[in-house]
């Protein structure tokens, strides 16, 4: 009998969702933001989500995925209002 094999994926199943406030810029569709326990973090917006925000500037709050193994990257998911 045969094993199964084990596909791996590229983000768990699992995300950890918080938010957070943009402090600055670093390139086309990164900034960096810090989290509410006041970790700096490297965040970055996937095409289809910098589409529907725009440009986001210091000082906005923004919901964020975080992979639950490393906390120096997150995914924005969406602007939230002030």
């Amino acid at each position: 009998m045969r094993a199964k094999k084990k596909t791996a994926t590229a983000y768990p199943a699992h995300l950890i969702e918080t938010t957070g406030k943009i402090v600055a810029p670093i390139a086309n569709g990164a900034y960096r933001a810090s989290l509410p326990n006041g970790k700096l973090t490297v965040v970055y917006m996937p095409k289809r989500v910098g589409q529907q925000l725009g440009a986001l500037q210091s000082g906005d709050k923004v919901l964020l995925a975080l992979n639950p193994s490393s906390f120096d990257y997150a995914r924005i998911t969406m602007r939230l209002p002030e």
